[in-house]
């Protein structure tokens, strides 16, 4: 998957903290990051490539791939951008 750099940016720095705690910093960044994807590559997601970016950019810190988190988040995902496209923000 081809991110900007800037989307890379912010999906490093969501990444780099506590991401799968949900604590409202990370879930701040994990909002950023939203916000920057859809700035730069609109409102649909290469799902599997997406997924195996997080997975790729996590591995160090899991013996075993966070499937269902990532799932989570992605599918937190299209509901932000779902409201981003029917709203019109």
């Amino acid at each position: 998957m081809n991110l900007s750099s800037s989307c890379m940016s912010s999906l490093r720095r969501w990444l780099a903290g506590h991401w799968h705690t949900n604590h409202p910093t990370d879930m701040d960044m994990f909002y950023k990051f939203v916000d920057q994807y859809v700035v730069d590559h609109g409102c649909s997601v290469d799902e599997q490539g997406l997924r195996h970016l997080i997975a790729t950019l996590v591995k160090s810190d899991y013996p075993v791939e966070p499937t269902a988190l990532i799932s989570e988040k992605i599918g937190l995902m299209y509901k932000i951008m779902d409201f981003i496209r029917v709203t019109g923000r």
